[in-house]
């Protein structure tokens, strides 16, 4: 046991020195080593001195930690082996046999290093003053061959600017020359321009107060023919209004009066042509509500095929009234008077008495409060020798205000 312990105790202290000493090293290698080697490789020295310490320590730790002898000692010398031969080895770059040496040798090896660098830079100064006198030599035969070629270029240098400035000048003054004429000719152009754009512009203006004029006359005129056919159709409509109520009220003459205050006003108001052609037609004035008649038909007024064709009726053209009255009813299919006017064919013209009845009950479908309507389907009805529908018809016919049925009745009805 105390064997074992005399080992521990060498070896611990062993470790202790080599660390003090490679901490030494580590601190203070710029101080010891500043003269014999450079700073590139005093760091390069430093970090090996700062492995070393710690390799040390290591070994230290392995003898106060581990419980087994044996192993501690063969732990500590792998460790200061490896740290002396990794040391030696990073110092001279050759394997060392003898790692007990290592000291020794470092310091021989330190020497040998610092004193052939301090030979190797004897060699270089006196190679780099050599070659610095080689440089100073030739530099000085440029300098004469430069001077030289400087002053030739100098003289050639002066020659051509005198004759670019001779040159200059000649060529300045033409240039100026061709600059006035040039900018006489434009300024001439550009009075010419302005003085026929002035003109274009007084031209433009006197054209646009023309046609400001003529636009403004045309503009009060459309305001004048505005107020007055506002007050043409005030007046028409008046008129118009007058002669629709005494047509209403069958007082035809006076109606035709009025339609025509309004016709003179404006002559081509459709609706007081057509009232005025059936204000005519009543009171036996027949070509004059062929003439209005005309003049709706000819203006699209569709309705005035009725009156055309009991115009054309009256004045005993049957067949041009028959195919009024058939337009009429084609444009219209409800126009009581076309059926009306058929029947009045049928019945007065072709005999045909059935057609007539027919033609008569549309009539009276479409407008049953006509009168005429049934007087005229009775006599169809007492020609067909139906009687009691002849009897009802004559009736209704008096009811509904048509006198005229009173005596067929009583004759017919007894």
């Amino acid at each position: 046991m105390k064997k074992a312990l005399s080992w521990k105790n060498f070896w611990i202290i062993t470790g202790y020195i080599s660390s003090v000493v490679s901490a030494l090293l580590f601190l203070f290698a710029d101080f010891l080593f500043s003269d014999s080697l450079p700073n590139s490789e005093i760091v390069y020295y430093r970090i090996l001195f700062f492995v070393n310490s710690l390799l040390a320590v290591g070994s230290i730790w392995s003898l106060q930690k581990i419980n087994y002898w044996t192993l501690k000692l063969v732990l500590t010398t792998l460790i200061l082996f490896s740290s002396r031969i990794v040391y030696v080895t990073m110092i001279d770059n050759t394997p060392v046999e003898n790692a007990n040496v290592a000291e020794k040798y470092a310091i021989d090896l330190l020497t040998a290093r610092a004193e052939k660098k301090q030979k190797d830079r004897l060699v270089n100064l006196e190679d780099k003053v050599s070659e610095l006198e080689k440089k100073r030599e030739v530099k000085d035969s440029l300098n004469s061959v430069l001077v030289d070629s400087i002053l030739r270029e100098k003289e050639l240098l002066a020659d051509s600017l005198n004759y670019a400035l001779s040159d200059i000048k000649l060529k300045s003054s033409r240039e100026k020359q061709l600059l006035e004429d040039s900018l006489n000719a434009t300024f001439s152009d550009t009075i010419d321009k302005i003085s026929r754009e002035k003109q274009l512009l007084a031209d433009s203006l006197t054209q646009y107060q023309v046609e400001f004029a003529h636009s403004l006359n045309k503009a009060k005129q459309a305001y004048n023919d505005s107020i007055q056919e506002n007050r043409d159709s005030q007046a028409i409509d008046k008129h118009y209004n007058e002669g629709k109520r005494q047509f209403d009220n069958k007082n035809y003459n006076l109606a035709i009066k009025s339609f025509n205050q309004a016709l003179n006003i404006d002559n081509t108001d459709i609706l007081s042509h057509y009232y005025r052609g059936w204000a005519s037609y009543y009171m036996g004035l027949n070509h004059d509500a062929l003439v209005d008649a005309e003049y709706c038909v000819k203006n699209r007024g569709n309705n005035a095929y009725s009156l055309r064709g009991w115009a054309q009726y009256k004045l005993g053209n049957h067949k041009e009234a028959f195919s009024n009255f058939n337009d009429c009813i084609r444009l219209n299919k409800t126009d009581s008077k076309c059926y009306n006017g058929k029947g009045n064919y049928y019945f007065m013209i072709k005999m045909n008495y059935q057609l007539a009845l027919d033609a008569f009950s549309k009539a009276i479908k479409y407008n049953s409060k006509e009168g005429k309507y049934y007087f005229n389907r009775g006599l169809a009805n007492e020609r067909l020798r139906y009687k009691g529908d002849a009897c009802a018809d004559y009736r209704k016919a008096v009811r509904l205000g048509f006198t005229q049925a009173q005596s067929q009745l009583n004759a017919y009805c007894k």
